[in-house]
């Protein structure tokens, strides 16, 4: 799929990614789309907003990175737990990644849960809560007078 070679190489251009998501959403009224498939589209997206690759999700969770590939494609269901953990980890809530149902000529199929960008916050650094070693506002430093 061409949009996928475009993803990955243009990883944080916007644009890019809402044809990714365009694509998915067409792809999903095309053919049928099983609800474990619809829930993986939806985390894929944070995925790639975040810059998160399938085998640092895997860490996250304590799973192999090909146990998160075949959840984002729907062969595997996703655990409750996980979803709490990475809405957690996105700063969202579970309902983000739930798709809604939709009637189509073959039967019944899922549509991903849509992104909203600036909906979630970034994940926590490593090293988070730690003290910062930032400077308050008041001590920048003196210029050179350049």
């Amino acid at each position: 799929m061409h949009v996928y070679r475009a993803r990955v190489k243009h990883a944080f251009v916007s644009e890019t990614f809402i044809c990714y998501a365009c694509c998915m959403v067409r792809e999903t009224l095309q053919k049928s789309m099983s609800f474990d498939a619809a829930v993986g589209v939806a985390i894929n997206q944070y995925l790639l907003v975040n810059a998160l690759t399938r085998a640092e999700v895997g860490n996250i969770l304590g799973v192999a990175g090909s146990n998160i590939s075949q959840r984002l494609r729907g062969r595997i269901t996703w655990p409750a737990k996980d979803l709490f953990k990475l809405a957690e980890l996105f700063g969202v809530t579970i309902n983000d990644f739930m798709p809604s149902e939709a009637s189509t000529p073959d039967g019944t199929t899922w549509i991903p849960a849509p992104y909203v960008p600036g909906q979630q916050k970034a994940p926590a650094p490593a090293g988070a809560g730690a003290p910062s070693l930032v400077a308050g506002t008041g001590f920048e430093p003196a210029t050179s007078g350049l």
